[in-house]
């Protein structure tokens, strides 16, 4: 009859996990969510990213707006905002003062 051989059997990952097989061990699977729902941030122009990619993990991506525009969302696309460019301190970037010689009353009266 047929030989049976120990630890000849190897688990792989089920679609759309990935991951290496484990062979007579559990095989080491991850799910980016991005790869399933990637779509939806890019049709808005934004980029997906998956916080946490072990299969256990789920509902975890997030659609991220590209500079200048802030803001993420998680399983959907983000509402971005523009930020405006930092207000400057008036105080820092005023001309600078330049002292200019006032003559005393007595000298404006004095002939020249």
């Amino acid at each position: 009859g047929a030989e049976t051989v120990e630890g000849d059997w190897a688990c792989r990952c089920a679609r759309p996990a990935v991951g290496a097989p484990g062979m007579g061990t559990p095989a080491r699977c991850e799910m980016d969510e991005c790869g399933v729902h990637g779509g939806v941030c890019a049709e808005a122009n934004q980029t997906c990213e998956d916080r946490n990619a072990s299969v256990g993990s789920s509902g975890d991506w997030v659609c991220l707006c590209g500079a200048p525009s802030v803001g993420e969302e998680y399983g959907r696309a983000a509402d971005c905002v523009v930020t405006p460019p930092p207000m400057q301190d008036a105080s820092t970037h005023a001309p600078p003062i330049v002292p200019r010689f006032i003559p005393a009353a007595e000298e404006l009266r004095q002939p020249r």
